[in-house]
């Protein structure tokens, strides 16, 4: 099956009786690229023509049809074409990327060390550098005098033409970069992304996206702090807690989940809070072994209901003394209370509490003494 044939270029070109009838044309007639399917095959292959007429020593006329498989420069032409409406779309692609987040896109020729420059949203550090030539290694040359010296190692090491150069027979993205400069307004900070392809003459080139991001990296800037200061305080508390207090729990009040912290003090409930991370299901396990004339002033501090109610108070709420029976023995807790919030903004119950029953026999035991003392007294 020869799809060429339905085609009147072919019909025209190789048609034998059009060559007979038109005998005055002499030399190249024509040639004509068309496709053909052979019986059995799926894929089509290309054919190119190439037809002259000529005159043999009796002066009879001759037509001359040169054929050739030209299917792999077919396809390669194919592909390259394509390849080159991508890269059209992606320049396009790139173009409105940088109006709409980038402050500029450079597009470097890495044979000519040659730019041309997009300006986008915003502007960045050493922008007017940029503008001011079309030679890379000049705008290069001026811009790393901006550079803070503790990174300028880096700096060169990814933006100079040489390293970009290094990678041209690379495709695609190559990299992401902030650096830290000298601004107007002190130290700015600027984001480059670098991307690897060719131009329509196939030379390769190196597009770099540009964008000030002084704002994110303080932002960054404050959360790392807020996180360090946090994780301080956690450690304070945890040392706290190691030192004077038999347990220190973390409660999510949006979730009900807690995490726990052991002390040095013996705190007889310990067990049973290890054995769930449930704080609803861990608070009605413990609450059973509080004697039942301790129980309400228990749940008023630390109970579900009671805890809902000050999740948006911060801060030290209160403190309890509590006495619990285990094993025929009274023992007493103190917990205490304080609320605060978590990196992601959810409210938690922060609470401390530690085994007082040594305390609290000495604090009897002083007070009969006293009382003995007393009477002693009133009798003599």
């Amino acid at each position: 099956t020869n799809k060429g044939k339905e085609n009147p270029s072919y019909t025209t070109l190789a048609n034998i009786e059009n060559l007979r009838n038109d005998s005055q044309k002499f030399g190249f007639l024509g040639a004509l690229e068309y496709p053909i399917l052979f019986p059995g095959e799926v894929k089509y292959q290309w054919h190119e023509l190439n037809v002259f007429r000529t005159l043999d020593d009796d002066n009879r006329v001759l037509v001359n049809i040169l054929g050739r498989d030209i299917t792999e420069q077919h396809n390669r032409q194919e592909e390259k074409e394509r390849q080159q409406r991508e890269m059209v779309s992606k320049n396009q692609l790139i173009a409105e990327l940088t109006k709409m987040i980038y402050s500029y896109n450079l597009t470097l020729n890495l044979y000519s060390g040659k730019f041309s420059l997009l300006i986008g949203n915003g502007t960045t550090i050493g922008l007017d550098i940029l503008k001011s030539t079309d030679s890379y290694e000049e705008a290069f040359s001026k811009k790393i005098k901006l550079i803070l010296p503790e990174a300028l190692d880096d700096y060169i090491n990814f933006l100079s033409f040489d390293a970009i150069k290094a990678k041209k027979d690379k495709n695609g993205f190559i990299g992401l970069h902030e650096f830290p400069a000298r601004g107007s307004h002190g130290i700015e900070w600027t984001e480059v992304n670098v991307f690897i392809s060719t131009n329509k003459d196939g030379e390769p080139i190196a597009n770099i996206l540009g964008r000030d991001i002084t704002e994110q990296h303080r932002r960054q800037e404050e959360k790392e702090n807020a996180r360090q200061a946090e994780l301080a305080q956690s450690q304070l508390l945890s040392n706290i807690t190691k030192m004077l207090y038999g347990f220190y729990a973390t409660v999510n009040l949006s979730t009900w989940k807690y995490t726990i912290v052991s002390g040095s003090s013996f705190f007889y409930p310990m067990n049973l809070a290890r054995q769930t991370d449930d704080f609803i299901l861990s608070f009605a396990q413990i609450k059973k072994y509080i004697l039942p004339e301790y129980r309400q002033d228990f749940e008023n501090l630390i109970g579900i209901d009671s805890l809902q109610k000050v999740k948006d108070r911060r801060g030290f709420i209160g403190t309890i003394t509590t006495a619990a029976d285990k094993d025929g023995r009274t023992y007493w807790q103190e917990f205490n209370l304080f609320i605060s919030v978590n990196k992601f903004g959810e409210a938690e119950a922060n609470i401390l509490g530690r085994d007082i029953t040594a305390q609290q026999e000495e604090r009897e035991q002083h007070s009969k003494e006293t009382f003995h003392n007393k009477v002693v007294n009133f009798t003599l």
